[in-house]
């Protein structure tokens, strides 16, 4: 009996030892994020793509009020943001666990040249210090313009990795150009 109980206090031992290894787990397995905000829904899709392939958590920023469905007023409204530089309400504006995570998949949707509104007042309300963030832009068309150096700004003292940018046009290679990214970034 005794012998049994030492046999069994061993594999006990062994298996909380050496099973997170033998299986690849990590000490912490939900280490990184992808916190993004989506209008149309394309930064949303590489998003979970992105979530897919690197087994992380993801978080959706939603803005207070969502912008009009008319075309024009959400274009006027989005141009007026952008250019005043204004951070509208969100429904969560800061994510309270952010501290446990050390890798930020960031999406950002660009407009005119520069970062969705609903991404500046996010970034201006959570601390990124001393995390890795990886920015991915979406341009449905324009060009990445300010972008990239708003993003690197408002996050602060980050180690700030090469973001990846999305045109709607190129659909059918999306994935292989993410895990392209992705294993470049290593």
């Amino acid at each position: 009996m005794f012998l049994k109980k030492i046999i069994l206090l061993f594999f006990v031992i062994f298996a909380g030892i050496f099973a997170p290894t033998v299986f690849g787990a990590q000490d912490n397995p939900n280490s990184s994020i992808v916190i993004y905000y989506t209008i149309n829904g394309n930064t949303k899709t590489i998003a979970q793509k992105i979530s897919a392939m690197t087994n992380s958590e993801v978080f959706e920023i939603e803005k207070d009020k969502p912008y009009s469905d008319n075309y024009k007023k959400f274009t006027e409204q989005i141009l007026k943001e952008a250019a005043s530089k204004k951070c509208p309400k969100l429904k969560q504006k800061k994510l309270k666990d952010l501290y446990k995570y050390d890798v930020v998949y960031l999406g950002i949707p660009v407009y005119y040249g520069e970062i969705a509104p609903a991404i500046r007042t996010f970034l201006k309300a959570n601390k990124f210090k001393g995390k890795t963030v990886i920015p991915f832009y979406s341009l449905d068309n324009g060009n990445l313009g300010n972008a990239a150096k708003s993003t690197k700004k408002l996050v602060g003292k980050t180690h700030f990795k090469n973001g990846f940018e999305y045109k709607d046009n190129n659909k059918y290679k999306l994935d292989s150009e993410l895990a392209n990214w992705l294993y470049s970034i290593k």
